[in-house]
């Protein structure tokens, strides 16, 4: 009998650690422009993935990995007016962690830290992958393998804030990462 609990047990734990593709590794992305940028995204979620496209999780919740893909899975993409996104096209990441040591990590763009280099905080359409359609939105994020400076600081929670930056300094998407007040497992 003992036995077959314990059996039970592990099954019942197992079940329950599964990271399920579009399931347990959603996370909810919101708009970060009160409406005041040309692209506006609404009801935004997001599966993460490692960088071999495998679906991420920690805890049974999400994990965004770097080197990994943030695939956009639903929601809407309102673009105001047709933009052109150049070369020089970039991500502003704006990266907080729930740590009393390191708080903010970059900020639009730029380091708030020593050990971390600015490239770190801009990673470039080189990096986030082809920009498609109207809005120069793709479906899928390809995120960044990072420098070796950051990697020791980056596992833990986060909230992350991408701006979309066109050639001529005009911002023109904003999203935050999670959507709530909630954060995001982040593993290098």
């Amino acid at each position: 009998m003992l036995g077959k609990l314990a059996l039970f047990s592990v099954c019942v734990a197992v079940a329950f650690s599964v990271c399920t593709d579009k399931v347990t590794n959603v996370v909810q992305i919101s708009d970060d422009s009160n409406g005041n940028y040309n692209v506006v995204f609404n009801n935004a979620d997001g599966a993460t993935y490692d960088n071999n496209s495998n679906p991420s999780c920690y805890n049974n919740e999400a994990n965004l990995r770097m080197p990994g893909v943030l695939g956009l899975i639903s929601g809407t993409v309102v673009v105001n007016q047709a933009i052109v996104l150049d070369n020089a096209t970039q991500a502003l990441l704006t990266l907080t962690k729930n740590d009393n040591l390191i708080k903010t990590a970059c900020k639009d763009g730029k380091s708030n830290n020593f050990l971390i280099p600015d490239k770190d905080c801009t990673p470039g359409t080189h990096t986030l992958g082809e920009l498609e359609g109207d809005a120069g939105i793709g479906s899928e994020i390809a995120l960044p393998n990072l420098s070796d400076a950051i990697k020791p600081l980056l596992k833990g929670q986060w909230r992350v804030t991408i701006k979309i930056q066109n050639g001529a300094g005009t911002v023109v998407a904003s999203i935050l990462i999670p959507s709530n007040e909630d954060w995001l497992w982040i593993e290098q």
